[in-house]
């Protein structure tokens, strides 16, 4: 009789974190000193100068949020927080260097945004304020093989927790996290990352959440500070970006395509700055001086972790198991794994599976979204070698490990002895996991406008097979179609509208989604600062307005008229977004007796070629003390006339 051995193979393990690095990542709460510092140097340009204030404007402030809490804040020199930045300011400073710090403790969680029920894709009747964040911007660029590959990632998929899950998997997959000068220097557009396939962590959120805009979902750039073990970096603590995603109905739900963090992000994140770009300016200098220049240096975060508190919890249930825990030679195999989410909310999950390195494992690496409540099944497809001793049974082991430090084991018996499974029944087995889509699988490629004015006709262009039994459908406009069709329409009113064309062939459909976005004539407004009302004839005042845009089309090539007592002065504002402060130095010698109207034009242009042009207007009294100032006040004002007459 035969003897078999017993033979324990042994796993091939992922690297292995170091204690504080686990501890770290891991961690369901950290409590960190956080230290933002800089400086500038004041310099001298001119033999005679003259300073009289400079501001610094710290943009870089720990955010409190749903996981992240400020436990103390200290600044120095004493600052002011103005909304969204802290203000130091220097009066009469001297010629050198000025240094400036925020020093925050701050308590972090590793914690899911609760999603609580399915959000229907697309997206519909959400508010102005986030038009913003689903518009294209100057690095978070949007063209057609980005909108493209969004309506691939989508699919007919009208769960929006799924497709947003679905475009962060996509950048962590797809994209290389590339150190090189090209994109670790400056960041980088998202079309470029698409075309190049590598970029870091700025320029792969940048993607993310062009693919998410171009499907009319709000996304925004969240700047902060992270921990990371990676060998590529030789500070583990250090600069990042990541996203939030707006879910109607809950709010700002974040997701990190770098790390793989989806729907909630690690303890170490600590979010400082949100934005609508990926803009990496976070100190902003103003002053006013003559003869000098200021200069700003590098800012740099020192942070030392006070306290650790737990580890944090996946929320998940994990059973790992076999199909058959006993194979023959060269047979296929079958490890699943069965995952209950136990809250009542959306919960995201990574996990790979490892084994020897004689086995053969497919997709090691898979994404798990449940639903609340929820439970899934996973499987992996094996393949064990046929070279074995035919005297031994081996023992194959194999780990599973989440992204959330926890780890999961099981094995298969492998002998000459046992049954073989094929290829084919094991893909019979693991397809029966998988929900059946019922798509169809013909050709549908779309044309439409990114935008249009209000009341504005946009034709929605579409192509498909030459095949009988086809209907499209547009809202609730359907037509029997072949090959070529379209659909027309028209709003009366400004704002972002899905455009979901379904293409049906009996319970098949296959369907493109794009968003238009229908503007309204630019259109701004004026608001005026606090100022006295009646100024002297030797006195002197600054009035500062406001230009704010109301409108969702934005303006260009503005230019501000500003008119009074005969007098006129023209303002260009090139970088006109949403708003713009102008002030307004007035002297009372150059103004009439009693009252003065002071007269705004603001002309501006549209991308269409059209001009516009509004008038604003408020009044100052200038009053003189003696009989020089008021002689003085009618030869100035004669002059003025004089000089008009010319």
């Amino acid at each position: 009789m035969k003897r078999l051995f017993l033979i324990m193979l042994f796993i091939l393990l992922p690297f292995a974190l170091a204690d504080e690095a686990e501890d770290i990542i891991y961690a369901n709460k950290l409590k960190t000193h956080l230290t933002i510092s800089s400086s500038f140097d004041i310099i001298k340009t001119k033999p005679s100068y003259q300073i009289e204030y400079v501001t610094v404007k710290l943009s870089y402030l720990p955010l409190a949020s749903y996981r992240q809490e400020i436990v103390s804040h200290i600044t120095s020199p004493k600052s002011v927080e103005e909304g969204d930045y802290l203000s130091f300011n220097w009066n009469n400073p001297s010629i050198g260097n000025e240094e400036f710090s925020s020093e925050y403790i701050v308590l972090t969680e590793s914690k899911f945004f609760p999603v609580t029920k399915e959000v229907s894709f697309p997206i519909i009747n959400l508010d102005k304020e986030f038009i913003q964040y689903m518009n294209p911007t100057k690095l978070i660029d949007i063209n057609e093989d980005i909108r493209k590959l969004a309506n691939d990632i989508r699919g007919s998929n009208d769960d929006l927790y799924s497709i947003v899950f679905d475009a962060a998997i996509w950048v962590n997959e797809n994209i290389d996290y590339d150190l090189s000068t090209a994109t670790a220097e400056a960041s980088l557009s998202s079309s470029w990352v698409l075309e190049n396939r590598r970029g870091v962590c700025d320029e792969m959120t940048n993607l993310f959440i062009s693919l998410l805009r171009s499907l009319g979902i709000p996304a925004k750039f969240v700047s902060g500070i992270s921990y990371t073990n990676s060998e590529q970096f030789t500070e583990p603590w250090g600069p990042h970006g990541w996203a939030e995603v707006y879910f109607p109905e809950f709010g700002w739900v974040p997701f990190d395509p770098t790390y793989g963090q989806y729907g909630f992000v690690d303890a170490s994140h600590i979010k400082l700055k949100e934005s609508i770009d990926s803009d990496k300016s976070s100190i902003d200098y103003e002053w006013l001086s003559s003869g000098v220049d200021i200069q700003g240096n590098i800012p740099d975060n020192d942070i030392e972790v006070l306290e650790k508190y737990g580890k944090t919890s996946s929320g998940l249930s994990f059973e790992l198991d076999t199909l058959k825990d006993e194979v023959g030679f060269g047979s296929y195999a079958v490890v699943s794994a069965e995952i209950s989410n136990l809250f009542n909310e959306y919960r995201t999950f990574k996990v790979e599976l490892v084994g020897t390195k004689e086995t053969g494992i497919e997709d090691q690496v898979k994404y798990v979204i449940l639903k609340p409540k929820k439970t899934k099944e996973i499987a992996w497809k094996i393949r064990f070698p046929t070279n074995l001793n035919k005297d031994s049974i081996y023992t194959f082991p194999f780990n599973a490990y989440d992204n959330y430090g926890n780890s999961y084991e099981t094995s298969i018996f492998v002998s000459q002895k046992f049954i073989i499974m094929d290829e084919e029944m094991v893909d019979l087995y693991i397809e029966s996991l998988n929900e059946n889509e019922m798509l169809l699988d013909v050709k549908l490629d779309c044309v439409s406008k990114s935008s249009i004015m209000v009341g504005e006709k946009n034709n929605i262009s579409c192509s498909t097979e030459d095949l009988e039994g086809l209907t499209a459908c547009l809202d609730d406009e359907c037509k029997p179609v072949k090959g070529d069709f379209y659909f027309e329409r028209s709003y009366e009113s400004a704002g972002a509208y899905p455009l979901l064309i379904l293409l049906k062939k009996g319970e098949l459909t296959k369907s493109y989604f794009t968003q238009l976005l229908v503007l309204d004539n630019p259109q701004v407004d004026v608001s005026w600062g606090e100022y006295s009302d009646t100024l002297l004839f030797s006195e002197s005042t600054r009035i500062s307005f406001e230009i704010e845009r109301t409108s969702l089309s934005k303006p260009s090539n503005m230019e501000v008229i500003i008119e009074y007592n005969g007098q006129s002065s023209s303002n260009r504002v090139d970088d006109f977004e949403d708003s713009k402060i102008i002030q307004l130095i007035l002297e009372g010698s150059d103004l009439n007796i009693g009252k003065n109207d002071i007269k705004l034009l603001v002309t501006y242009e549209y991308n269409t070629g059209n001009k516009f042009s509004q008038e604003f207007s408020t009044s100052i009294n200038m009053k003189t003390s003696n009989f020089w100032e008021y002689l003085m006040s009618k030869l100035n004002s004669f002059s003025i006339f004089l000089y008009n007459l010319m």
